[in-house]
């Protein structure tokens, strides 16, 4: 799942998937390839930085947006249960308090989640004394709308999870295996939780096998149990009615999976060196936009490709105001948290020094 903090890279906020715990360096595979470092990029600069009035960033998760630009801030603190939704501004527009409303789900943790096109927010939740996963479903406006109990035959944990247009759901996640790490999983739910179709994704095999031979590129030291492709990916939908899913290698893999299960289109998205990894994927209008950092020095790399994987723009970041030199660096934040393609903006959060949140919008210079 991705709502657990692995690194605290600056004050008061945590990146939800970042790293782990301090492992052997990563191996190769047969999906990983190195490559020259990216240079001479454009890179990300801040226009416009905005103080939320209340709102705190004391243990955000997940991060998401809708296409009017809000945010969805996902949080592991006791202190701030629940998803927030912040408009534009930094206001608080609505709060998803998972654990209240489901007489299933009053005490477990808060997973990933999405927002469908009517702006309904769909998390997952995984009860303390069940082995039963769920869907909660929220309106807008932060009312609860009902909840979706995952049926499948066997024990497993979900990590990622999209809607489509027609209410269906398309979550991947992770087989529970006797003795040896869990095996990755894909599959299509209708809105009543039935599985309607398992997807055979192409590289499934490979990532699986990586983990079955202990390849620290995606089982830790300390869960190695648990498949960090799979599990630190992400999906998301997209304005051509697919679900987009990344998995957590570098170069990353893509997949397009249509509302019947097709996978329409797979691709990868190269950072130029293996040791920069994904850490975020947002989309909007049909420019994918993926961060990618190194778990070590923190360099950051922004790369946007369209729909079928061609290469858009690649950005630097986190650089001097002309782009030189190594004083007066001008920090984004780590917190990739929203894309727009119109006009093209990149929105980070990072906290002021009463750790309220700020949103820093930037472009590309």
């Amino acid at each position: 799942m991705t709502i657990l903090f692995r690194s605290a890279l600056i004050p008061m906020l945590l990146c939800a998937s970042c790293w782990p715990q301090s492992d052997a360096a990563a191996g190769k595979s047969q999906l990983i390839s190195a490559s020259s470092t990216v240079s001479g990029s454009p890179h990300l600069m801040p226009v416009e930085t905005t103080l939320a009035p209340t709102e705190v960033a004391r243990g955000l998760g997940e991060l998401s947006c809708d296409s009017d630009g809000n945010l969805y801030l996902g949080s592991d603190s006791p202190a701030t249960p629940g998803i927030r939704k912040l408009s534009r501004s930094g206001e608080l527009l609505a709060t998803f308090a998972l654990a209240n409303h489901s007489d299933a789900a009053k005490t477990g943790i808060e997973g990933s989640f999405a927002v469908s096109q009517s702006g309904d927010l769909y998390a997952l939740f995984f009860p303390e004394h069940e082995r039963t996963r769920y869907v909660l479903v929220f309106k807008s406006d932060g009312t609860y709308k009902k909840e979706i109990k995952l049926q499948l035959g066997f024990q497993w944990i979900p990590a990622s999870i999209g809607v489509f247009a027609n209410g269906n759901l398309l979550i991947t996640g992770q087989e529970f295996v006797k003795g040896q790490p869990m095996a990755p999983f894909t599959g299509i739910f209708s809105g009543d939780g039935q599985l309607l179709k398992e997807l055979d994704l192409e590289d499934d095999k490979v990532i699986d096998g990586m983990a079955l031979s202990g390849n620290p590129h995606v089982v830790s030291s300390t869960n190695p149990l648990s498949n960090r492709a799979v599990s630190w990916g992400k999906m998301q939908a997209a304005k051509d009615g697919n679900i987009y899913v990344m998995r957590w290698l570098s170069p990353t893999v893509v997949y397009a999976v249509a509302p019947d299960g097709k996978v329409v289109r797979r691709f990868t998205v190269d950072a130029g060196r293996d040791d920069l990894m994904p850490m975020e994927m947002h989309i909007s209008d049909t420019r994918i936009a993926v961060l990618f950092v190194q778990r070590e020095t923190h360099e950051k790399l922004m790369k946007v490709v369209d729909l079928n994987g061609s290469e858009l723009g690649t950005y630097d970041y986190d650089k001097t105001a002309d782009g030189t030199g190594n004083s007066n660096i001008v920090h984004l934040g780590l917190a990739f948290a929203c894309y727009s393609a119109k006009p093209e903006r990149f929105t980070f959060l990072t906290t002021s020094d009463d750790h309220r949140i700020q949103l820093r919008l930037a472009e590309a210079r």
